[in-house]
């Protein structure tokens, strides 16, 4: 899962990104330019903003499964 949150204490060009999740997520085993928050960010640049406009916030965390964020 991801959220999308435009100007939340951001410049009115800014756009944030925070992922949530999983070791999935996270990017466990994958260098970061190829983790998903990573391509979801690069994406957004390249089609609507600029680099500097998008700021992405990976919260995904090591050693959890799909199951684990449930309870």
């Amino acid at each position: 899962m991801f959220l999308f949150i435009p100007n939340v204490k951001a410049s009115p060009t800014e756009y944030r990104i925070v992922g949530l999740g999983d070791s999935i997520m996270k990017g466990y085993g994958v260098q970061e330019k190829d983790q998903f928050l990573s391509l979801v960010k690069n994406r957004l640049a390249n089609r609507f903003v600029t680099q500097a406009d998008v700021v992405a916030t990976n919260l995904g965390v090591d050693g959890l499964d799909s199951d684990g964020l449930l309870f």
